[in-house]
C-alpha cells in the first residue's frame, strides 16, 4: 500500500530541507572561496522559489520577481527583500559586482529569512482555509 503524504509533512520537509541547505552554505563560506558558495547558494534559490512557487522552468531572475509580484498570499515585506535579493544578485552576476564572504554571508541569512518567512505565511494561509 502506498500512502500519501499529507501537504503539512511534506511543507515540514521542504522546510527543513531548505534550511539544511542553506546553513551547509554557511558552513562552506568559512572553508571555501566564495564564488564557489555563491554558485551553491544560486542553485539552492532556485531550487528553494521553484518549489515553493512551482516554477517548472529554468527561471530568470526578473522573472522570478515577477512571480513573486503575482503571489497574493505573500507578505508585502517578503515581496521587498525578495526584490533586494534578486536584484543584488542580478548585480553581482551581470554587472560584475564583486562577491565577498561578508557579502554572501549576509544574503544567506537573508535567504533563512524568506524560507522562514515564506513558509509561516504558506502556514497561517492554510490554517484559514
Amino acid at each position: 500500500m502506498f500512502w500519501k503524504k499529507k501537504k503539512t509533512d511534506r511543507k515540514i520537509e521542504e522546510r527543513r530541507e531548505a534550511k539544511s541547505k542553506i546553513a551547509s552554505l554557511m558552513r562552506a563560506l568559512q572553508t571555501k572561496e566564495p564564488k564557489g558558495v555563491y554558485k551553491q547558494f544560486t542553485e539552492c534559490l532556485r531550487n528553494f522559489f521553484g518549489r515553493f512557487l512551482n516554477l517548472n522552468y529554468k527561471f530568470t531572475y526578473e522573472e522570478l520577481k515577477n512571480e513573486i509580484n503575482k503571489r497574493k498570499d505573500l507578505s508585502e515585506e517578503l515581496k521587498e527583500k525578495s526584490h533586494e535579493m534578486l536584484d543584488a544578485m542580478i548585480v553581482k552576476e551581470y554587472a560584475g559586482g564583486r562577491i565577498t564572504s561578508a557579502g554572501l554571508k549576509s544574503q544567506i541569512k537573508e535567504l533563512m529569512w524568506i524560507v522562514e518567512e515564506a513558509f509561516s505565511k504558506k502556514e497561517e494561509n492554510e490554517e484559514k482555509k
